[in-house]
């Protein structure tokens, strides 16, 4: 293997005590060049908890800590991959929330914490108990500046500094008689090269009654380089770091948006046994209106394995981002924007089109689109100013869940989009208020699965942002799937690369004297008339207690069928409890020590003890015999199987095998025929 897929997650910022929330943390998913024996470096982040920033590659920035507000959060450590001294991938660490005034009436909250990505985001503003909606409050620091820096000025670079980590948060001037109504800012998230900027305390200037919540950090930058290839990157809905590994390689089969909803075809390679799936469902669409108010919805990121069999085809329909009160296309097509009932608001934006990945018409792994944003309302009843409509749903929150549109200011009924319960997962078109002379239109939903419902909009205010399409994948089709968003603006796409297998090294099962040395090294083999006679050339069921596993056979017969000990990396479909190992050894029973490797990027060795194929006795715990038939000379030979749990809380990933015994291949050699998770009854 020349390289491996990797899904690589940050860390998130802390929440507020007031209702503000961290910043979420990076998601990246790349190919990483590997080199025989070079190993991989992994770092993992760790969230920020209270004002505490989170460690990790590069340590996230302090939040404010103080007696008389609200402490500020700190922001999340970022994760990285890396190999002897050149660094790979990283994934940013969300920024902390802002604080708040201790004394504060329930108004003045800190902003939130801006999520990490490329380009990452900006804090927002705290809340001002002078104003619902939390205007006057401090700011967050810019995305992706750099270490050191206190306080907002957007990505300006103190004394040179530009090493990853997130910056301090600013605290309140001390010695101001104001301080106490004041609250502290929050520590910008880890990343690389550069990590977000401390959030800003609140500035309230002389007014006594007015009480304003610090500024949440920014989020700090995802990265890939050096040789690596970026697949997709974008934000995590999960708090914690984590690192999920895929086998990879050959060449990347990428489909972008074409305007088109026509499935295009893709065949893998001969001999490939699983594809390596990368989708991204399109962005909602801003309002269809060169004023554009609230934001579009995220387009999901999904990861998943594809096993295939010699000649199957899958087909491929990328999602496009929403137009302004178009129709986007895809394979879950994006709802339209809804219109304003009068010329002065602004219709809704159009929902991101899903993307999918099919086989035989069946959809096996989709990323859903964003939902649109909600148009602005302006008429005379709000003084001819012009009320916000409400931000898109962010798709990829989960397996099965939608974002909801966000409703507009001063809330109300009217303005739904995107509930999108039709069999194609298209979303739905958005709508005004009805009683309103002159509301936003309501933004379209997201394609993909079911989608959420959108926000309302209220009498003379803005339309409510569109729900985003929900991400699926088909449960048995889709080995380890993962989930994100997307952090830019744009159109989906499919990747698809085959997976490269690891290549046979033994031939055990054939017709005698055909396959050389054969299984033992002196000739001797399975014989498949046996094996057939006995009824053992197709699936066995194996069960290990509550745990099952299934043993069959992996190639023609007379065709390398197993891998004899080499070192070799065994990729593991699936999660589970644990792994099913099936294999024999030959000339003795052998107890090699081999590796397992986790999803979080932690290992532990193990031992497969596997008796020779000759003489099933003294059988270890956890392994049995799956079956015995005679060999040609009339020697009963036999398959083993062998169940490994895993720590609690732990999914392996891969299972190295021991080298080659320096005795040659007539020395105690353990032969592995198949790896996968077991699967509890």
């Amino acid at each position: 293997m020349t390289e491996v897929g990797i899904v690589l997650r940050g860390t998130a910022g802390a929440n507020g005590d007031r209702g503000a929330t961290g910043g979420r943390g990076g998601f990246v998913t790349a190919l990483v060049p590997t080199t025989p024996g070079g190993g991989l470096q992994i770092v993992l982040g760790s969230p920020g908890d209270s004002y505490h920033p989170g460690g990790g590659f590069r340590n996230g920035g302090e939040g404010q800590q103080s007696t008389v507000y609200d402490d500020a959060g700190g922001g999340g450590g970022a994760s990285s991959v890396s190999s002897n001294g050149t660094l790979y991938m990283v994934a940013g660490g969300g920024g902390g929330a802002g604080g708040a005034p201790l004394n504060d009436p329930g108004v003045a909250i800190g902003g939130n914490g801006g999520d990490a990505g490329a380009p990452a985001d900006d804090g927002a503003q705290g809340g001002d108990s002078s104003n619902i909606n939390g205007v006057n409050g401090g700011t967050g620091g810019g995305g992706g500046c750099a270490d050191g820096r206190i306080g907002g000025d957007q990505c300006q670079q103190p004394q040179g500094q530009n090493d990853g980590n997130g910056g301090r948060g600013e605290a309140p001037h001390q010695g101001d008689v104001l301080t106490i109504f004041q609250a502290s800012g929050a520590g910008g998230g880890a990343g690389w090269p550069n990590g977000g900027g401390g959030g800003q305390a609140a500035h309230i200037g002389l007014n006594p009654l007015v009480q304003a919540g610090g500024g949440g950090g920014a989020g700090g930058q995802n990265f890939v380089g050096n040789g690596a290839e970026l697949l997709a990157q974008g934000i995590t809905p999960d708090n914690g770091a984590s690192i999920t590994f895929f086998a990879a390689g050959g060449p990347v089969f990428t489909a972008s948006c074409n305007g088109s909803s026509e499935p295009r075809p893709y065949t893998p390679p001969v001999g490939t046994t699983a594809v390596l799936a990368v989708a991204q469902g399109g962005t909602g669409s801003p309002t269809g209106d060169p004023v554009d108010t609230g934001p579009a919805g995220r387009g999901a990121i999904t990861v998943g394995t594809i096993p295939v069999v010699p000649g199957q085809r899958l087909a491929v329909v990328p999602g496009c981002q929403g137009y302004g009160r178009g129709i986007s296309p895809g394979a879950g097509i994006g709802g339209d924007g809804g219109s304003a009932p009068c010329l002065a608001s602004r219709n809704g934006g159009g929902g991101g089109g899903g993307s999918t990945v099919f086989a035989g018409g069946r959809s096996l792994l989709t990323a859903g689109g964003g939902g649109g944003s909600g148009g602005n309302a302006v008429s005379a009843l709000n003084q001819g100013q012009p009320t916000p409509g409400g931000a898109g749903g962010d798709a990829g929150l989960g397996w099965g869940r939608a974002g909801a549109g966000d409703g507009a200011a001063a809330g109300g009924g009217g303005g739904k989009g995107g509930f999108s319960a039709q069999p194609a997962g298209r979303g739905d078109t958005g709508s005004h208020a009805v009683d309103n002379p002159c509301s936003g239109g309501g933004g379209g939903g997201g394609g993909g699965g079911e989608g959420a419902e959108g926000g309302d909009a209220g009498y003379a205010s803005g339309g409510g942002g569109g729900g985003a399409g929900t991400s699926t994948f088909q449960a048995g089709a889709v080995r380890d799937p993962v989930v994100g968003s997307a952090s830019r603006v744009g159109d989906g796409f499919v990747k698809l690369l085959a997976v490269d297998p690891i290549p046979y090294n033994n031939t055990a099962l054939a017709v005698p004297g055909t396959a050389g040395p054969g299984f033992d090294g002196v000739g001797n083999v399975y014989d498949i008339d046996a094996v057939t006679k006995a009824g053992r050339s197709g699936d066995t069921d194996v069960y290990f207690g509550q745990i099952g596993g299934v043993f069959g056979w992996n190639s023609p017969p007379g065709s390398p069928d197993n891998w004899a000990q080499d070192g070799q990396t065994i990729p593991i479909a699936r999660s589970g409890p644990g792994i099913v190992v099936f294999g024999a050894s030959t000339s003795g029973p052998t107890a090699a020590v081999a590796t397992v490797r986790f999803s979080d990027g932690t290992s532990q060795p193990v031992t497969i003890s596997f008796p020779d194929w000759t003489r099933p006795f003294d059988l270890a715990p956890n392994v049995q015999e799956v079956f015995r038939v005679p060999r040609s000379d009339g020697t009963q030979v036999s398959v083993y199987g062998q169940y490994i749990p895993s720590p609690p809380g732990k999914t392996a990933v891969s299972l190295t095998l021991p080298p080659a015994n320096p005795g040659g291949p007539t020395a105690p050699t353990s032969h592995v025929f198949k790896v996968e998770a077991g699967d509890p009854d």
